[in-house]
Formats: structure tokens, sequence, C-alpha cells
């Protein structure tokens, strides 16, 4: 809950104090930073692969396209927002929150690999369909992304192999958490200055992608609970339910529009929320 509370003071920090949206650019740096500290201390099982990844990475993929087209008749900016809310790949830390859950570690890493890696290489070629920006190429999206994914990666494999400095880099992992208020922070401020400078965005538009991305939160923990019965509820509504959503506040905000960052942001809030709710019933057990 604390995580949550913080989150939500980083965006109404972002909403008073809107300045920072000048320095939006540090998003693309600080994001490399949270990837590599986060692989470093991801723990590959490969015995853990399941035919569950692929219903995961599916949903992924699929399920993003068919929000946009469904919305896009109602609002474009309502449309943009939710999709980059669901094509956000399983978060970073959810395999830290997984571990509190007691459940099955090694699937749920497993998925931060497959799912970050996949949406890092299809999402240059789906941002021109749904942008509406011809001007926005693949080829401009996809460097810069697959950079901003693969050179952390690979920086965090080979640390792994020297003990002493992976030892001494996860002693200071916690800071990981500062540089994400950082990012929150700054897309706030960056979504509040354009919001700002726009007549066509009313209230009513960011009401409804707050309650709309509240929906797709609790439907893919739902969802990918569902799908991965009987072996795996926990560890796949963790894989689909929990995002890496600096990954697409920074997507957003780079080749879309401050607003469609708002989908991401808006889900923060709510898959905090959820996983301190689940913590909490964990550590209250209901009576029988």
């Amino acid at each position: 809950m604390t995580r949550s509370v913080l989150t939500l003071g980083a965006i109404f920090l972002g909403i008073v104090l809107p300045f920072g949206h000048a320095y939006v650019f540090l998003i693309r740096y600080f994001l490399m930073f949270m990837l590599f500290m986060a692989f470093i201390d991801i723990r590959l099982k490969w015995t853990s692969l399941s035919f569950k990844h692929l219903y995961i990475l599916g949903l992924n993929i699929l399920s993003p396209l068919i929000i946009f087209y469904a919305l896009d008749y109602f609002n474009g900016h309502v449309a943009l927002a939710l999709f980059a809310a669901a094509i956000t790949p399983t978060a970073i830390v959810a395999p830290v929150i997984t571990s509190y859950l007691k459940k099955e570690v090694a699937f749920v890493a497993l998925s931060v690999i497959i799912t970050n890696a996949a949406v890092a290489l299809l999402v240059p070629f789906m941002i021109p369909l749904v942008s509406g920006d011809n001007e926005v190429s693949t080829r401009e999206v996809i460097v810069p992304v697959l950079v901003t994914f693969a050179i952390p990666l690979a920086a965090a494999f080979l640390v792994q192999r020297i003990h002493p400095a992976k030892k001494a880099l996860l002693r200071v992992s916690p800071v990981s958490f500062v540089f994400f208020l950082g990012n929150v922070y700054l897309a706030s401020a960056k979504a509040t200055d354009f919001i700002t400078g726009q007549e066509n965005v009313k209230l009513s538009i960011l009401i409804y992608i707050a309650v709309l991305t509240g929906i797709l939160c609790i439907g893919n923990f739902k969802l990918g609970h569902l799908v991965g019965k009987p072996d795996f509820p926990s560890e796949t509504a963790q894989s689909l339910g929990q995002k890496n959503t600096t990954f697409t506040i920074w997507i957003a905000l780079t080749y879309i529009n401050p607003i469609a960052a708002l989908g991401p942001m808006f889900y923060i809030l709510f898959h905090n929320s959820y996983n301190s709710y689940q913590l909490y019933r964990m550590r209250h057990p209901q009576p029988d």
C-alpha cells in the first residue's frame, strides 16, 4: 500500500508542478537502469517453461488490438490509452510479488523475459497501425525500443557472471523505486502540460480512461487466473495482471501522445492496489 500512496503522490506532484515535462527525455534512461537492476536478480529456470506462457503472450499481444479497435469508434484518446495499458508486458518486479505470495517464481520470471522481449519486437509494428500518424514509421521506433530493452538485458547477464559486482549492485537495488517514482512524476508532468494546452480534451475523457483501465486491470488478473488453471493460476494471473508500466509510458510519450501514457499511469495505481489486497488476504486469511 505504501508504494501505491507514493505513486499517487508522484502523479499529484506532476499535476501541480508540471515544469518537469522539460526533462521527460530522462524517462528512457531511468527505465534502462530499472531494467538492468531487475534483470540482475532474475534467475531463469527453463524447466518452468509452459504452454501457459504462450497463452500469456497471445493475450498480451492480441487483446490490445481488440480493445483499441472496439474503443476507437467511441473516442480515439481513450482507445490509445487503453491500448498502451493493455500492450504493457509483465512487470519486472512481478517475480518479487510472486515470491511474497509463495508461488512459483521461475514461471513468472520467464514471463517477464518472454513478454518484454516480444513487446519490444512487436510494438514498433503495431504503433503505426493504431496511432494514425503516417510520420511514425516502424523503422523509426524499432531501433530505440530494442536498444532500450537489449542493453540492460545484456549488461545484466554479463554482471550475473561476476559475483562480487552482482552482490554489490543488489545492495542498492531498492533505489530503483526512486527512479520509478521519477518516471511517474515526469510522465504526469508531461501529460498535464499537454492536456492544459489542448482544448478538445475533456475531464470526462480522463474519467473514462481511469475507469476502463481499472476494469482492464481486474480483468487481466481474473483472466490470467482462469487461463492458468489448474497448474499455475496465481502465477499466470500475476504475469498477465502486473505490468511493466514505465516501459509503455516511455513508448506512449515518445511515439504516440501524452494522453496515451495515462493508460499505463492509471494502471500503476490499480495493479499496485490489487497486489496490496492479495498480500493482505494472504496475511489475514478469512475463516472458513
